[in-house]
């Protein structure tokens, strides 16, 4: 009795896990399309829902991120760059996922931030140009934001009595 008891709980255990991991794959399968679509918004709700189900060495983070950048969710892009970049083992592609950090941080004009992320795609991956040119983008954007607080900031102690 023990023994068909056992093989009645390890069934439905399988039978279980087999669909939740076809679920979470028919979900990914899902915002692969939409993304493809253009549907980024619509395609992003489907990866955070994949990746919930996903089992724990599947890493979506990447595919969030390219979609919440899409989206125009950017603070939602870079902390899924910033896992991405985290996890990732190999060196150009964690120099990838640092400079969509800078990116997300760009469109967050948080110019240090992505100067400092640009930095970080560079040490790791040198010839990466693009890097290259954002980082100084950055560096100039970061330079302008900080001479037009000056000058504010003189106005206003001018306007002072």
């Amino acid at each position: 009795m023990k023994t068909v008891v056992l093989l009645c709980f390890l069934i439905v255990t399988v039978a279980s896990n087999t669909g939740m991991a076809q679920e979470w794959r028919d979900t990914l399968n899902h915002a692969r399309e939409l993304y493809k679509k253009g549907n980024y918004k619509e395609a992003l709700k489907y990866y955070k829902s994949a990746d919930r189900l996903a089992p724990n060495d599947v890493d979506l983070s990447e595919e969030k991120g390219q979609s919440a950048y899409r989206a125009g969710k950017y603070k939602e892009a870079e902390e899924a760059f910033r896992t991405a970049a985290s996890k990732q083992t190999d060196t150009k592609r964690k120099a990838s996922a640092y400079h969509n950090v800078g990116n997300s941080r760009m469109k967050l004009k948080d110019y240090g931030g992505a100067e400092e992320s640009f930095k970080e795609a560079l040490r790791l991956d040198p010839k990466n140009e693009k890097a290259r040119q954002q980082l100084a983008e950055a560096k100039r954007l970061k330079k302008q934001e900080e001479e037009q607080e000056k000058k504010k900031q003189q106005e206003n102690n001018e306007n002072d009595p």
